[in-house]
Order: C-alpha cells, then sequence, then structure tokens
C-alpha cells in the first residue's frame, strides 16, 4: 500500500497506560506535554492493547473506548491534535510478531521513516514489538535491556522512571 504523504515529519507512539495510570482520566501534567510535539511536527499516536473483550452496550461504555475517549478529549481542550489511537494485538497464540508488523504498518501507511518514529512504553511485549520494528525506543521503569534483549536498538539508553523523563529524551 502506498504512503498517504510522504512528509518530513516525526512520529510518537505512547502507551495510553502511561497518560492515565489509574485507567481512565488521563493526567493533565502528562497530556500538556504531549501538547509541544503536537504543534510542531510530530504525530501522536496513543498505542493501547487490544482488549480480549469489546464490551459497550447502550448504557455502558467499554473501558478501553471510554479511555480512548477522554485521552481525545483532553488533548483536544489543550489544543493538540491526537492523529489515532493504535490497538496492537494481544499476545494469544504467538500473535507477538503481528504486534511489530502493526507498529510497520502504520508507520508504511504515513510514510514516515522507522527511524523518525519514537515510541514510549512500559509494557514489555510492546516495548520488544518495537524494537523488532527498528523504532527508536524509551522503556519506562521495570522494562530493562537485561529482560527485554534489545542490544543496540536505537533510542535505548537506561529505562526512565517517569514519562516526563522519558519525554525529555524525545528530540522537540
Amino acid at each position: 500500500m502506498p504512503p498517504t504523504q510522504a512528509c518530513p515529519c516525526r512520529m510518537l507512539l505512547i502507551e495510553a497506560a502511561l497518560l492515565a495510570p489509574g485507567g481512565e482520566t488521563p493526567e493533565r501534567a502528562a497530556l500538556e506535554m504531549l501538547c509541544a510535539y503536537s504543534h510542531s511536527s510530530w504525530r501522536l499516536l496513543v498505542v493501547m492493547n487490544e482488549p480480549e473483550h469489546w464490551q459497550p452496550t447502550r448504557r455502558s461504555m467499554d473501558r478501553h473506548l471510554l479511555l480512548q475517549q477522554n485521552i481525545h478529549e483532553h488533548l483536544t481542550r489543550l489544543g493538540a491534535h491526537l492523529d489515532g489511537v493504535l490497538y496492537l494485538p494481544s499476545p494469544l497464540l504467538g500473535r507477538r510478531q503481528k504486534r511489530s508488523a502493526a507498529l510497520l504498518a502504520v508507520i508504511e501507511r504515513t510514510g514516515i521513516e522507522p527511524d523518525a518514529v519514537w515510541y514510549i512504553g512500559a509494557d514489555p511485549l510492546n516495548v520488544q514489538a518495537a524494537a523488532r520494528a527498528g523504532l527508536r525506543l524509551i522503556a519506562i521503569a521495570g522494562a530493562t535491556e537485561k529482560t527485554l534483549n534489545l542490544g543496540q536498538t536505537p533510542g535505548t539508553g537506561q529505562p526512565c522512571r517517569t514519562l516526563d523523563e522519558a519525554l525529555r529524551r524525545v528530540p522537540g
């Protein structure tokens, strides 16, 4: 599939769990940090693990959809633009390789080179997928080089303790 547009921009993929540690309401401070990227030549995508079951009904909304909606609404109120939400396949039945493929597919559609894409995450399987896809990677506490076997992956270094620390490592 040809890219939708070729552009000199960069992309930042960030796990939703880092923006909303409690699971439902995103932290304002984290979203404010993303605004600067949104206003420059960065595309912002939130990454979530595909839920095992979607459970929306007429009277209630699935927590994954609710989190997605809350992040989008809060970023919009702050004047930022969210380019999308990427759901990565669950790791059941050997789907680990599908996570890397999903990351590469979205990058290919945007026409952005993988070395211009930064991934910030804490989920070990997602961090491994980002490393396999050749993205610039910033791992958050708990995701260490030893447990992830990242080797010389671009952008990796010592894991960060906080999202704030991770975003300071991404060039503005």
